[in-house]
């Protein structure tokens, strides 16, 4: 955005003769607002959203403060995806002063985002003169195979620079903190992939570019998901290459949203982090002999690809590599399948069970796993259709969360679409558990039934009627599973209300402001202003959400409570997040 003095004005909503004071009282409200709102908001497009808006506060206050931005000699903004124009631009100019200094010294980077007024790019210099083209190709190509960046390349202050646009990612740091805030960290096995990711764009930027520090201050998540170091300097700059054990760490610190300590396990905090992850980090912060011999080895390890081995000697020419886990598989497998040829003559001659006739049960058998079969069956697709649906009505809050145009619209709808997230959470769980119990059960049973009544038409009841006995308990436990997932989520749901149940307040019992959990409710009485109730709407054990319905003061807000210790937290949710402390009465 680019304004002039008169739309700053009325962007801030002031008279012509307002005071710097008065500004400065306006911008700082406002910004507190907008910072408190990206870092609640639940989406990346709404904290994208509202980045921009407080790029336009920044710009607006500085065309009031006296900021002159006609000169021609800094580039202007454009449409998303058009070419900027390269600028030179003096090193003693003052302007550049307004810009986030990153680094400075000899070598150095430096990070000059207001040289673009759209304020959505990021601009790195590079140490020497000129427009280095071989190295912004080499950059090019490792960074925008799969999600172009818009990389633009100009001079500074007789340095390289680049730029490229960051349209609806954020800093990595923005976004653990707000998954933290949620208790929602990232899956594993996709971080791990991201920074594998990272690690062979490295890896291919060769000796031309690297990073001047990798932490999650200074690594951009695009939309795309995929991340992008926004400070870069010439290999020559540095002393060592790209430090294996920065990538280590900001992989440890984003999966568990803390920073990493010494001898710290992954495992411990992430039980979920496959091994193969863990074993790369801990190798990539170990001492310098243990490390990966380059970033791809590094990058293998994060995927799982490393996991292959050569065979000594001369079959190692002639025979390509082998995955480890196949051949410890298909050397188990080799010694089954002698083990059963080995039995099979004296198993033949000593069933005790060949010619009986159990051709009755067996059909019985046979019919009751069908209908079983055919129960389990719906029992997934009724799932799914739960969390589609529960999906799209997320993804319909969503929308009108982001399109809202007005605070007042914005506060109404979070408490809705955050009872629709947790909603769409809880069944997509759901439908995952009975997709993986599918995945096993159900699968193997259907081919169990076609053989079990292939034996059946061949005349060999009795090893028909083994098979559908083993079917039978298996759809049994099939049948269970829904109703084992809902009575888990309802035993939490009351070990949560229990630990709450009774009165609270912060204050003096009597005279101040009360909240009772009671019947899977909340009654919150406030002095002069009568009794409302919310609604729980989900659990975890030490967190409630909760709805208002509430009279016209207290509508649309949506609170958080979680108990710590003997006291009782509560935290509003929204564009003003405040926290207070509750006592047991």
């Amino acid at each position: 955005m680019s304004v002039d003095v008169d739309a700053a004005r009325r962007l801030l909503g002031l008279d012509a003769d307002v005071s710097r004071e008065a500004l400065s009282t306006v911008v700082s409200e406002r910004s507190a607002a907008l910072e408190a709102r990206i870092a609640s908001a639940p989406t990346d497009a709404l904290r994208s959203k509202f980045s921009r808006q407080l790029d336009d506060l920044r710009e607006a206050q500085a065309v009031l403060m006296g900021r002159d931005d006609g000169d021609a000699d800094l580039p202007v903004a454009r449409p998303q995806g058009a070419p900027v124009a390269a600028a030179t631009v003096s090193p003693d100019d003052p302007r550049l002063a307004l810009g986030e200094q990153i680094w400075a010294g000899g070598g150095a980077v430096a990070s000059f985002a207001t040289l673009f007024p759209d304020g959505e790019r990021r601009v790195v210099c590079l140490p020497g003169s000129g427009a280095d083209e071989p190295r912004l190709a080499t950059l090019a190509a490792a960074w925008q195979s799969d999600e172009p960046l818009d990389f633009t390349a100009g001079v500074v202050g007789g340095r390289n620079y680049v730029s490229f646009r960051a349209d609806g990612g954020m800093t990595l740091r923005n976004e653990i903190d707000a998954a933290r805030k949620v208790r929602r960290l990232p899956e594993p096995r996709m971080a791990a992939v991201a920074v594998a990711q990272l690690a062979r764009s490295l890896a291919a930027a060769g000796d031309g570019l690297r990073p001047r520090e990798l932490t999650p201050d200074s690594v951009w998540r695009t939309a795309g998901g995929r991340l992008v170091p926004l400070a870069l300097v010439a290999a020559g700059g540095l002393a060592t290459g790209v430090d294996q054990a920065a990538l280590g760490r900001l992989l440890w610190e984003w999966l568990s949203g803390q920073p990493m300590g010494e001898g710290s396990d992954l495992r411990a905090v992430r039980p979920d982090a496959p091994p193969h992850v863990a074993k790369a980090v801990a190798r990539a912060v170990s001492p310098g002999g243990r490390r990966f011999p380059d970033l791809n080895g590094l990058a293998a390890a994060l995927e799982g690809s490393d996991q292959r081995i050569r065979l000594p000697g001369p079959l190692g020419v002639w025979l390509p590599e082998i995955d480890r886990r196949r051949l410890l598989f298909g050397g188990l497998g080799a010694a089954a399948a002698l083990a059963v040829g080995l039995s099979y003559p004296a198993w033949k001659s000593a069933a005790p069970w060949r010619g009986l006739n159990s051709g009755a049960e067996a059909a019985r058998l046979a019919g009751v796993v069908k209908v079983m079969s055919q129960r389990a069956e719906t029992q997934l697709a009724k799932a799914r259709s739960d969390a589609d649906r529960a999906e799209q009505d997320a993804l319909r809050l969503q929308e009108r969360l982001e399109g809202a145009n007005s605070s007042s619209d914005y506060d109404e709808i979070l408490p809705r679409f955050v009872e629709a997230d947790l909603e769409k959470t809880r069944v997509a769980a759901r439908r995952d558990a009975l997709q993986a119990r599918a995945a096993t059960d159900l699968e193997g049973a259907q081919v169990r039934l076609a053989e079990a009544e292939a034996l059946l038409s061949a005349g060999d009841t009795r090893g028909a009627l083994e098979r559908f006995k083993i079917l039978e308990a298996d759809y049994r436990r099939l049948a269970a599973m829904d109703g084992e997932l809902r009575n888990a989520a309802s035993k939490a749901e009351a070990a949560a209300a229990s630990r709450l149940a009774g009165a609270w307040s912060d204050g003096d019992c009597k005279a101040a402001s009360q909240w009772t959990f009671a019947d899977g409710k909340l009654s919150v009485s406030w002095p002069g202003q009568g009794v409302y109730r919310e609604r729980l709407i989900g659990a975890d054990g030490s967190t409630i959400f909760t709805i208002g319905e509430a009279p016209e003061a207290q509508a649309g807000r949506a609170f958080r409570y979680r108990l710590e210790g003997d006291e009782l937290a509560a935290e509003e949710m929204g564009a003003s997040p405040t926290r207070m402390r509750l006592k047991r009465c």
